[in-house]
């Protein structure tokens, strides 16, 4: 997690790093010379709309140094100073490129800063000395050298007081290092410095923290490996191949005689009765034992012969009746509904369903045409006609339909051809609604 913190911290150092090191917008020697003389020339025009004439041999314009010198001197009471730190901020240069137009921004933030002046807006004659002001400095940063100015070149509004020949350096070090940057001969400037600084240490946080991700996906990679072939080891370890299904027993031989000697038991047949066992009686000779004499019936005459009685045809079984059924049921088939002017094979069926609103006899017609109409049951009829004509619009012919009709008639039955496995309608059933 610090890892992490401290490298979106570097990100945003990055990113923030040209406005929180953004120095003064003097980007060149010829910015820094057109800043100072359009300072100077303010300051003059301060002077004299106080009427303080007195202060301007004090004025230095030689450096910047000299010239916040003499404002600190007058800030009391004219407050030049507080104007210059009011005015002269890096973001009024935020989007201009070019020198002039950096110039042109500053003429006109100073001079719109002293027409709000409460004195000077009651006076007109103040501001068109502000308006006169504008031009002049406006003047100035026309004739502006782009380039920096030669060492040994006299500041215009110098002077004859050649007072101070220190550096610029000393007090607006961004005028001198934008002077530096532009002929080429000086280090970069710090904000682009920190910006690299950061690039690099991100860089290589980056590839410090890749590197890191790699080697704990190899090392995890490694350990799931070892994991599965210990698990592998242990399911072969412990898996065992199914016992076979025991077979039955061995009988000891104890249990054997026990076996057979209940089989012999079973075997043998139950003794005889006593009686059996007992000696009979001898019969002495010549001792015949004497049975009483039988009585016959006398014969009867036979009986008169009657005439023989028609025999009657009997009633039909109720087998006959069953079969005769069968035979009137044997080619029926039912199907809901004709599908583009027929009746397609696979699609009728032996047993009739709720919406089976058509009845199809196969057979009893010459061979391959057949007969159908409309099945003669008030349920399938009702539910028919409580969906409307499409049932009946496609197999049937009628003439029309009453308001709230609860059967359907049969005048005369459709004619149907057989066409590879579609019974095709040749003519519709005739039907009539009540």
């Amino acid at each position: 997690m610090t890892a992490n913190r401290l490298s979106l911290l570097a990100l945003l150092l990055c990113l923030y790093a040209q406005p929180l090191f953004a120095q003064a917008p003097a980007d060149s020697a010829a910015f820094a010379q057109g800043r100072l003389r359009i300072w100077c020339e303010t300051t003059r025009f301060v002077y004299e709309d106080n009427q303080a004439d007195s202060l301007l041999p004090s004025l230095n314009c030689q450096s910047w140094e000299g010239l916040r010198a003499s404002m600190t001197r007058t800030d009391g009471s004219l407050g030049v100073l507080r104007l210059l730190n009011g005015v002269d901020k890096p973001a009024i240069y935020q989007g201009y490129a070019t020198t002039e137009a950096r110039l042109q921004k500053l003429v006109s933030e100073i001079t719109n800063r002293l027409r709000q002046s409460p004195v000077r807006r009651n006076s007109p004659a103040r501001l068109q000395g502000v308006d006169s002001l504008q031009q002049q400095l406006l003047l100035l940063v026309r004739q502006t050298d782009p380039e920096p100015a030669p060492s040994g070149s006299a500041d215009p509004l110098a002077g004859s007081r050649p007072e101070e020949e220190e550096s610029n350096e000393a007090l607006y070090p961004p005028v001198a290092g934008a002077s530096q940057a532009d002929t080429g001969s000086g280090p970069l400037p710090w904000n682009e410095i920190l910006q690299w600084l950061l690039l690099l240490v991100l860089t290589g946080f980056g590839i410090w923290r890749v590197r890191e991700y790699e080697e704990r996906h190899s090392r995890m990679k490694r350990e799931f490996r070892t994991l599965e072939k210990q698990v592998n080891e242990f399911m072969i370890a412990n898996l065992q191949a199914p016992a076979p299904p025991s077979a039955k027993k061995a009988l000891s031989e104890l249990e054997v005689r026990k076996v057979v000697k209940e089989e012999l038991k079973q075997s043998k047949p139950e003794p005889a009765a006593r009686l059996a066992n007992t000696p009979k009686p001898s019969q002495q000779p010549g001792q015949q034992q004497q049975q009483p004499p039988v009585q016959t019936s006398p014969t009867l005459p036979p009986p008169p012969e009657q005439p023989a009685v028609q025999a009657q045809p009997a009633p039909p079984s109720a087998a006959a009746e069953r079969s005769a059924g069968t035979e009137d049921t044997a080619g029926l088939y039912y199907d809901k509904m004709p599908f583009r002017g027929g009746f397609h094979q696979h699609e009728l069926s032996r047993e009739r369903q709720r919406d089976s609103l058509y009845t199809i006899r196969l057979g009893g017609a010459p061979q391959g045409e057949a007969d159908y109409w409309v099945t003669e049951d008030p349920e399938i009829q009702r539910y028919a006609m409580q969906n409307g004509m499409s049932f009946f619009e496609e197999g049937c012919d009628f003439s029309g339909m009453e308001e709230n009709p609860s059967r359907v008639v049969n005048e005369q039955k459709g004619r149907l051809r057989k066409e590879g496995s579609v019974w095709k309608i040749i003519q519709k059933a005739r039907v009539r609604f009540e």
